[in-house]
């Protein structure tokens, strides 16, 4: 059984998964670097997979994607704008990565989640564990000032958008929903030793 919040909320990691993988895909095939074009190119079809199993995951319990659509403008690609060079893009994906692990973990570990989704999103978790590139190309770029202004940038909205989303959450009145910005509280003081 999964409730129509929580297909929402399915739809739109896989619309969040999909949106970036376009993205990365798209600076992939803008690339003149061949290391960062392999990267980018592996890194967007994974992505694009994640959302697939995510769609996958919502058949198999009886259900289509939502339509997910950002009105307000306060999902993370919204407030976020394309990215203008690869130091952006690499930037947006190293503080989106962090958050979207942080929250399917929270998932996961949340009460009452149904099996089929546990199973899919522990899946995305462990394929996820792959962006330390991303931080090491960073801290090797040239200038270091673009650098600190993009990650400064990027660290800052989706933080401000992951709050958002946690009190949505925490205000949706469905168990599930709450539960899980609960386990991301939770989760979030144990990682900071807070």
């Amino acid at each position: 059984m999964i409730t129509p919040e929580e297909i929402l909320l399915l739809s739109t990691y896989s619309k969040s998964e999909l949106i970036g993988g376009l993205i990365l895909g798209e600076w992939a095939a803008r690339s003149k670097d061949a290391y960062i074009r392999s990267k980018l190119t592996m890194h967007a079809a994974e992505e694009i997979g994640h959302a697939a199993y995510l769609t996958q995951a919502l058949a198999e319990l009886g259900s289509l994607p939502a339509d997910v659509c950002d009105e307000s403008g306060d999902q993370y690609y919204a407030r976020a704008g394309r990215p203008k060079n690869e130091v952006e893009v690499l930037a947006m994906t190293e503080a989106f990565e962090p958050i979207a692990l942080h929250h399917y973990r929270a998932h996961v570990q949340t009460a009452g989640v149904n099996p089929v989704i546990v199973d899919i999103l522990n899946k995305i978790i462990k394929e996820e564990q792959h962006a330390s590139w991303v931080s090491d190309w960073l801290d090797k770029y040239s200038d270091q000032n673009m650098v600190s202004e993009a990650r400064q940038r990027y660290s800052s909205i989706i933080k401000e958008v992951y709050e958002k989303e946690l009190k949505r959450l925490e205000k949706s009145g469905n168990p599930i929903l709450m539960g899980i910005a609960d386990t991301s509280r939770e989760l979030y003081k144990h990682e900071s030793g807070h």
